[in-house]
């Protein structure tokens, strides 16, 4: 009788700790799913005005995230100074243009950054050696852009090692004093240009 009694608690104990590892076992997955995907996640902006804009690439430069400014369709006339992006941390920049009011889809619309013949439009260097430090620019209409010696006057995108992906956009009518009018890139990664528009 001792015996059976012994051998009932014992079953009964394996069961409930059976019933306890099933049920902490699906919690166990969801913090590690949290706490592994944290680190692949990117700081993701929408903006719909210049001040917004210039307050995401200033946000981007050191905030120890991949960083993707996605930018509402429409016009932007830049005035006194153009956009400028300039880190040296190991991350990505990418910057997105033809997204509808709250950034949840992409539309037919474009988003033009105007720098009305007197700045550069989008200066974006990252300083890191590393090669995860890439740069990806997409649908985006450059409009108007003036750059003096250094050239790319409607965009200047220099990355030490990383990739630089230029991609589906427009440069209209942009010039520099010195080379580049449209565009300057200097990398020492790998280059994608691709179904881009050039119109000088």
């Amino acid at each position: 009788a001792i015996r059976s009694g012994v051998t009932l608690l014992t079953t009964h104990i394996t069961e409930t700790l059976m019933q306890t590892h099933n049920r902490l076992l699906p919690i166990l997955i969801c913090l590690a799913v949290l706490c592994f995907g944290a680190n692949a996640h990117a700081a993701l902006f929408c903006v719909n005005s210049v001040a917004g804009l210039n307050f995401a690439l200033t946000a981007s430069r050191d905030n120890g995230q991949n960083d993707q400014i996605d930018i509402v369709a429409g016009s932007y006339a830049l005035n006194a100074s153009g956009l400028q992006f300039i880190s040296s941390e190991a991350n990505s920049i990418s910057i997105f243009g033809g997204y509808n009011a709250d950034c949840s889809q992409l539309t037919t619309a474009v988003t033009s950054l105007n720098g009305e013949n007197i700045n550069q439009v989008l200066r974006v260097l990252q300083g890191s050696m590393s090669t995860a430090a890439s740069i990806h620019i997409e649908r985006i209409t450059f409009i108007a852009g003036k750059a003096g010696t250094d050239g790319g006057g409607r965009l200047l995108a220099i990355s030490q090692n990383g990739e630089v992906r230029i991609e589906s956009n427009r440069f209209l009518l942009n010039h520099a004093e010195n080379y580049a009018g449209a565009i300057y890139i200097n990398t020492g990664g790998l280059i994608t240009l691709r179904n881009n528009l050039f119109y000088l």
